[in-house]
């Protein structure tokens, strides 16, 4: 049995700890839901932690009798992809920081605290041809009843907050509908979004000669074992929109982009330049964000919904599953090291992931 023994990184503050696993052992009620990278909650010296599954082997090195089970699975998904553990484990291992604490850097605590958001949507329920015919014994005996129906048949489908706002009806109509069949309920995941304002269109722009020849060294990079270029050009030289065309030609090959800025202050504005050109394949990582905010970007980006992040150096993480292309812009900044534990170069960091 392959995952009859997990190896589990638990969530302690001592020397020593957070950088070893611990075996445990997988009950065969979740054995065909779990899976490496996710969160677990486990027995450890008398109390219960949470913490990391790093893998699994079918044999353990320790005496199998005194191996506890896993408590309960944390996650629904795995929360680190593969690619993001290897590159915790080697983080770990050259910057000499505990993994946990660099696994806790990568998921950050509002994962333990926020959940998805979900809003309640209302549409009708049976033959549409059907409840039409009983539209006009409603209109007469309960006009509100046959306001929502006349609403739903219009919009088809509709949140409840709009649905009762709109025919200034209260619950217990909808509730009385969806006794009578009429209308049915469903539960539907709402992300919060980062963007508050309306983006125009970036039109793409024609490169002078020194912009072509980037360009091609960059595609030609793309095409063959990746390496890293310097582009260097003084402010106002157009070496956005060299970023920009290179981005446009990875995610033509189904690939995905990371754009790093050394400060959460200079996100804006470039947010403005790849909104305007890509729309809504591009989001935003970074600590400004609520807690909801930056659990719902990261859910998008595990599950393939964006293709662009813009972000600071904790933007190095970022879930993607098929990177075509890390811009590290104003690559010279200091503040692409992180200072606190775990301490890391971004820069460094990007390569390793590229």
């Amino acid at each position: 049995m392959e995952k009859e023994f997990a190896r589990v990184v638990v969530d302690l503050a001592v020397p020593g700890i957070g950088n070893k696993y611990f075996y445990y052992r997988v009950p065969s009620g979740i054995i065909s839901s779990v899976q490496e990278g996710m969160r677990v909650l486990v027995p450890f010296g008398g109390r219960k932690l949470s913490g990391f599954i790093t893998g699994f082997d079918s044999k353990a090195e320790i005496e199998v009798e005194k191996i506890k089970e896993i408590t309960k699975i944390l996650d629904s998904f795995p929360l680190i992809t593969k690619e993001l553990m290897d590159l915790a484990f080697w983080i770990s291992e050259f910057y000499l920081c505990p993994l946990v604490e660099v696994l806790k850097a990568i998921i950050p605590d509002f994962y333990v605290k926020i959940k998805a958001k979900e809003e309640i949507w209302v549409k009708l329920k049976g033959d549409p041809g059907e409840i039409i015919n009983h539209l006009d014994r409603l209109k007469s005996r309960a006009p509100k009843q046959a306001l929502i129906i006349s609403i739903l048949l219009q919009r088809g489908e509709m949140s409840l907050k709009g649905l009762l706002e709109e025919s200034q009806t209260g619950h217990q109509t909808v509730r009385t509908l969806e006794s009578k069949d009429f209308i049915e309920l469903d539960h539907k995941r709402v992300t919060r979004e980062p963007f508050k304002q309306v983006f125009g269109v970036n039109q793409k722009l024609e490169l002078n000669a020194e912009q072509v020849k980037a360009l091609e060294v960059i595609k030609k990079s793309l095409s063959t074992m990746p390496k890293t270029i310097l582009l260097h050009g003084v402010t106002g030289s157009g070496k956005t929109e060299v970023y920009l065309q290179a981005i446009e030609e990875v995610i033509k090959q189904g690939k995905e982009a990371l754009v790093m800025v050394p400060e959460i202050s200079l996100t804006p504005q470039m947010v403005i330049w790849f909104r305007g050109r890509f729309g809504d394949m591009v989001t935003v990582l970074h600590s400004k964000l609520s807690q909801g905010e930056r659990y719902d970007q990261w859910i998008k980006i595990l599950k393939g919904e964006v293709k662009i992040v813009v972000g600071p150096r904790s933007a190095v993480f970022a879930p993607f599953s098929n990177l075509g292309i890390i811009i590290i812009d104003e690559e010279h900044e200091t503040t692409y090291k992180q200072g606190e534990t775990p301490r890391y170069d971004a820069r460094e960091v990007a390569g390793r992931r590229s």
